[in-house]
């Protein structure tokens, strides 16, 4: 596609659905305060003389804000709405620093004019790709607001909501990760043991206690990574806090076997070698 840059007028410029808020702009504002505007927006050209601006929001609003008349910008002809939604959303795919939420509301609105293979091959992504966000957006408004609120990525709720739970036992895990007491990687984790193991013949009170089971064992194995260091530091020195974690650790590792222990549908089923080795602990 020819690509005509040229100085417009700032105030030339129309504005259309965001998908990103101003609020992220004030470091932009001080970079092309200090250096210039080091990349031209995107606009296409209407027939009345005004511009749509296709993309360069963020820095639209610092340039905005720093009332800078004149920019340098790219001047396409005029497509169409869902047209210039799919020249910012293949921007935003190519990015390393994309975000989860404007791709997912950008494929939202396309979603209501063309299928995912089709947004797939304008965006030169996989159909794969496009898939995994419209599958992001059948997840309550609510849950991702509230993740959005606390400022942290929506991607790990899609999971949690794909499974086969009762909606009672999904808002008790999505609650877990939007008040940040499991992170996304866990998130990942434990929806991956959860799969391959029969979770739905327990009741949803067990599943819940279940649940909070796995995420201290899965905080546990993390832990364990850092109880090599420690035990290493300990091997040839003593250090307080190598002491102070390794003593931790073991208690919580003893309270858990004796738990298990304690339950006799599991030591009546030992053997008399194996019951000897539980009356140790």
């Amino acid at each position: 596609m020819l690509r005509i840059i040229q100085e417009v007028s700032l105030e030339r410029i129309e504005r259309e659905a965001p998908f990103r808020g101003m609020d992220d702009c004030k470091n932009l504002r001080n970079d092309i305060r200090a250096n210039g505007l080091q990349s031209p927006l995107l606009v296409e050209k209407t027939g009345n003389g005004t511009y749509l601006l296709v993309e360069g929001y963020r820095r639209y609003w610092a340039l905005e804000s720093l009332r800078v008349k004149h920019v340098p910008c790219i001047v396409q002809e005029e497509s169409s709405k869902d047209g210039r939604i799919m020249k910012r959303l293949n921007t935003e795919l190519q990015t390393k620093k994309r975000k989860s939420a404007e791709i997912r509301e950008m494929v939202a609105v396309l979603l209501e004019n063309h299928n995912e293979n089709e947004i797939a091959a304008f965006c030169n992504v996989s159909p794969r790709t496009i898939k995994q966000y419209a599958k992001d957006l059948t997840v309550d408004i609510k849950w991702r607001n509230r993740a959005k609120a606390a400022g942290i990525s929506e991607r790990p709720l899609t999971p949690i909501d794909q499974m086969k739970l009762n909606d009672d036992v999904k808002e008790f895990l999505m609650e877990l990760y939007c008040t940040k007491q499991i992170t996304g990687v866990q998130v990942t984790r434990l929806v991956g043991n959860l799969k391959k193991s029969p979770f739905d013949l327990l009741s949803n009170e067990e599943q819940k206690a279940t649940i909070m089971k796995l995420i201290q064992t899965i905080k546990r194995e993390e832990d364990a990574l850092h109880l090599v260091v420690h035990r290493m530091i300990l091997a040839s020195r003593y250090h307080p806090v190598s002491h102070r974690f390794v003593y931790q650790y073991v208690n919580e590792m003893t309270k858990e076997l004796k738990e298990i222990y304690a339950n006799r549908l599991f030591t009546d089923h030992l053997s008399k070698q194996r019951t000897k080795t539980a009356l140790l602990i």
